[in-house]
Parts: C-alpha cells; structure tokens; sequence
C-alpha cells in the first residue's frame, strides 16, 4: 500500500468505471500479421481482418482534480501501478517539486516527503523498481550538471542519497544530463548524454560523452541521447546523434 492511495478497486473495475463514465481508457494494440500472413511464433496463418481491430488513440484527459503541476520542460514520469509520479524539470529555473497523479481516480496530490531531500533538476534518469524509484544526474541549474544518485521510497515516501561503489575498471559516471537509465533485472544501465567540460557554470562547454566499447564514430555523429527499450533480456537503443536523425539501432 502507498501512503495518501485509496484502494480503489481491481484494474478491470476501474476500466469498467472510467468507460462508464466517459473518462480515458487504456488503449490496447494488437499487433499486425506478419508479412505473408505466418504467425511469427509457430507459422500459422495470422492474417488479421482490416476491421474490427482495437488500435491505440489519444484522449485528453479533463475534470482532475488537486495541484496541478505548472508547465515544464525536462521532467520525468514513470509509473507505480495506477499513480504516475511527476518530478523536476525547468520552468524559469529548476523545478524541484514532486507531484503524483492517480489513473484511477483523476486526482492530483503532492505527497509529504521526507529524507534526503535532493534539489530540483531537469533531463535526468528515472526508473522504478516495484515502489522504489532511482534518480540519477541531471541538470540542477544552469551549467551545473549531477551524477548524484537518489532513491525515493513511494511505500512512505522518503529520500535516500545513495553512495554507490566506484567500478573496479573505470572512474564513476560523470555529471551530466539527458542521459538513458534503464532498469534491467537488478541493474541500471546507464548511458550517453551531454556533460559540460567547465567548471565555469555561466561558461557551458557541452561534450557528448564518449562510450567504452561502444562502436567509433566520427566527432560530428557522437551520441546525445539514447531511449532505451527491451528485447527479452538485451538492452537495444534507438539512439539520436548529433547533427542528424539518423534511426541507429545498437543491441548490447
């Protein structure tokens, strides 16, 4: 249980209420037949009929109700079951607040936390791990990048500042920002962004960082920002250089 969440019933009756009641319902895909028809899991016909087939489509959600998270850039969301937990981002400096929204019952709240309270920041990782969530690095002000590790636990909502071990083959990560960070089984992977090579916060000098046994590449194609996904159990990136939109794919 998540402190401030009322228990609001099993998922199939929250859909069944929000349908009811004309509010967002979870969209559902099915996924395509494959070229000439084969099923790809045992080569069976799956051609799929050109109608009646549930496709995914936005709806604007209206009528929440709570504190309202004023407009931002740079944040991040990830989900605990029906919440959605909102932090940081930039809006004229950045913005350090922690808000929660709840699917189930369109309301916003901004839970009491507690701990290691870390400072606002923007363009960070964010993953959740069941009612753990880690924040690493990002922006906390202009010039000014993190590689500062924080756990917040939505079970009581408290922060940790977290010091993680040195690698036995390398520095620590550096700070930066825009970053992946990706949970993987009990791992977090941590990839690409941008770090700035001044210690002069008002005097930015940006450097795409640079990956160890990630394949060359030549300066004007580094990497700025990767968005990770899943393939059982390999990372694969879509990665975005610098100076394209080029739709590299890497499987690690």
């Amino acid at each position: 249980m998540i402190p401030g969440v009322p228990y609001s019933g099993s998922a199939q009756d929250r859909e069944a209420k929000r349908t009811a009641q004309g509010g967002p319902s979870m969209a559902t895909v099915v996924s395509p037949a494959t070229p000439g028809g084969a099923s790809p899991a045992d080569g069976t016909s799956g051609a799929a009929p050109s109608l009646g087939l549930l496709q995914p489509r936005w709806k604007r959600v209206v009528g929440w109700s709570g504190p309202v998270p004023r407009p931002r850039h740079g944040h991040r969301a990830v989900a605990i079951k029906e919440l959605i937990v909102v932090f940081g981002g930039g809006n004229e400096g950045i913005v350090d607040e922690l808000h929660v929204y709840n699917t189930a019952t369109n309301q916003w709240f901004i839970p009491a936390v507690r701990g290691d309270i870390p400072p606002g920041c923007a363009a960070y990782g964010f993953v959740c791990d069941g009612t753990r969530l880690l924040v690493f690095g990002g922006m906390v002000e202009y010039g000014k990048y993190s590689n500062d590790l924080y756990e917040l636990q939505a079970s009581r909502w408290e922060w940790k500042r977290l010091k993680a071990k040195t690698p036995k083959n390398g520095p620590p990560p550096c700070p930066r920002l825009g970053h992946s960070f990706s949970l993987v089984g009990n791992k977090c992977y941590l990839f690409g962004g941008l770090a700035n090579d001044s210690e002069d916060p008002k005097n930015n000098i940006p450097r795409f960082v640079q990956l160890l046994g990630f394949p060359k590449v030549e300066m004007e194609s580094r990497l700025l920002v990767s968005l990770p996904a899943l393939q059982g159990d390999r990372p694969v990136w879509h990665a975005q250089r610098r100076g394209d939109r080029s739709p590299d794919a890497w499987v690690l």
